[in-house]
């Protein structure tokens, strides 16, 4: 028999199969788990995957997962976790007053959206601006933000989740034309609250105005840092 030499342990081993890459169970269940990670991770896979993800039985996948009960118990871990985390990360000096108004902002904007529209539903989610665990825009170094107000925006649902948990660049981007936020064009802490008034009142004005709406939509939101690249 042939002498082959293992692909994970560099082993020296015999086979009578042609084909066979790995001396052991062991050795090819790791050599199938590096190339499912790579697969995964190549632009193909992450295509791919985008695809399953906006497709109908994507959808309904999800769907059946969330209903089961292992999809419950993860809701349930994850959710514990989250409140873990933003509560470790909510300073003594945050104004919790501000963070609940920036929620109900949110409520009011998502309202006056969606009235008089006649297309899918929009949702309005809080979004971190600076993720509470996320990689930098700029060479996807750890960050975490803190959960304060001056950290909170009303932002599309479409929008928070495909920013994920990257954080804005520093500074605008130049030979960019599509409007996106950055962290040297956020206000001052001391003026926040302004800012998210004035995201409310264009909201308002945004129900009888669609040409504004549409503007208004593709303006004021975040967008996706990686689209940005």
């Amino acid at each position: 028999m042939p002498t082959r030499i293992c692909k994970i342990c560099n082993k020296n081993f015999n086979t009578k199969f042609s084909r066979k890459i790995y001396c052991s169970k062991h050795c090819a269940q790791i050599g199938q788990n590096k190339a499912k990670t790579n697969w995964r991770l190549s632009d193909l896979g992450k295509q791919k995957r985008k695809e399953w993800w906006q497709s109908d039985s994507g959808k309904q996948s999800r769907f059946k997962y969330k209903k089961s009960n292992k999809g419950k118990l993860n809701d349930r871990v994850y959710s514990s976790n989250r409140r873990s985390k933003i509560e470790k990360q909510s300073p003594l000096w945050n104004d919790s007053k501000k963070t609940k108004k920036i929620f109900e902002y949110a409520l009011k904007i998502e309202t006056y959206i969606n009235r008089n529209n006649t297309g899918k539903r929009a949702k309005v989610h809080v979004d971190h601006i600076i993720p509470l665990k996320g990689k930098t825009f700029e060479g996807g170094y750890p960050v975490r933000g803190l959960n304060v107000w001056y950290n909170l925006m009303p932002t599309l649902d479409s929008n928070n989740t495909s920013k994920g948990n990257i954080c804005p660049p520093e500074k605008q981007i130049e030979g960019i034309t599509t409007p996106h936020l950055s962290l040297d064009k956020l206000p001052h802490p001391k003026i926040w609250m302004k800012f998210i008034h004035a995201m409310y009142n264009n909201a308002v004005k945004s129900a009888k105005d669609k040409n504004f709406k549409k503007q208004m939509l593709s303006n004021y939101l975040e967008l996706d840092p990686r689209n940005l690249k």
